[in-house]
Order: structure tokens, then sequence, then C-alpha cells
């Protein structure tokens, strides 16, 4: 990991973020739906999906893991032979580089986190934030105009006289 400021490196991972909220691609960052402490996994918290594999056993009884090209969201499962499981890495700095974990990403199935795509969660604010924002200027546009048809003045008065 490099000594780069936070910001910084929130905004390289997220412009390396794909925004299909079906497939999500090595390295992309993802969001966590459930808590798992002993992970060091959160709600509503960030990740880096580090890796993707599946791993099964063939039938000489010998353990194989299949890298996959992406996480695919939608539930098909086409690229994963029967009886192997899907397993991700995931890591955030906050969370993983302690004493606890080493630096190191933990392993999971996307399951067990509940994982959701950038582009999904940032919809989910939005449609929360927008009625809320509506609510409160207009009860702000409410208030200037009612100030302003009892005192006189202008839409700044309303807010900055003393």
């Amino acid at each position: 990991m490099s000594n780069e400021p936070p910001l910084t490196a929130f905004l390289d991972k997220i412009s390396k973020t794909g925004m299909d909220n079906t497939r999500i691609q090595r390295d992309s960052l993802v969001i966590a739906k459930y808590d798992v402490p002993d992970l060091g996994v959160f709600a509503d918290q960030a990740y880096q999906l580090q890796s993707i594999y599946a791993q099964g056993e063939t039938n000489g009884g010998i353990i194989e893991k299949i890298e996959q090209p992406y996480l695919d969201l939608s539930g098909n499962r086409d690229t994963i032979p029967s009886g192997y499981t899907l397993y991700i890495t995931l890591y955030s700095k906050m969370y993983h580089d302690n004493d606890k974990f080493g630096g190191k990403a933990v392993i999971t199935t996307p399951e067990e986190v509940g994982l959701v795509s950038m582009k999904d969660e940032v919809l989910d604010s939005v449609l929360v934030a927008l009625p809320i924002l509506s609510f409160w200027l207009g009860t702000c546009f409410t208030f200037s105009n009612w100030y302003t048809s009892k005192y006189g003045g202008n839409f700044i008065d309303a807010f900055l006289r003393q």
C-alpha cells in the first residue's frame, strides 16, 4: 500500500470502479450490506474487491481454485462449476490495516457480506437525498416569501437582516 492521502486513494479507486451494477471488476469498490465483525466487514462501508475466485474439489480430491474475471451480482453462476463455491477477498485500509488482520484482505462469500455495486449505492443515496433536499429548500423558500411579503426587501434580506 502506498502512503498517499486517504482522499487521493479513494478518488483513485473510485475512478477505476465501473458503474455497471451487475458485473463488478477486480479492484473496484463495493459496498457491504451486512456486518461481519470477525472479518472486519461492516454494513454500508466501501471495500476494495481484490480477487474473485471459485474453489472446489476435483474428482481426484484436489482443491482447485478458478480465478473469475468479474463478480456477477445478477445471480448468474454459469462460469462456476457445480459443487464449487464463489469466494471474494475484500480490503479496507481503515478496517484491515491493524494487528488483527496484518494489512491483509479477508476472504468471504458475496452472500455473507451482501455486496452491492457502487452504482446502486449512489443511486439509493440520491433517491434518499432528493426528497430531503426538496423539503428543506421548500421550507427555506416559503420562509423567505413570508418574510419579504411581511417586511419587504429581497430574498437575501430574509436571511441576513439583523
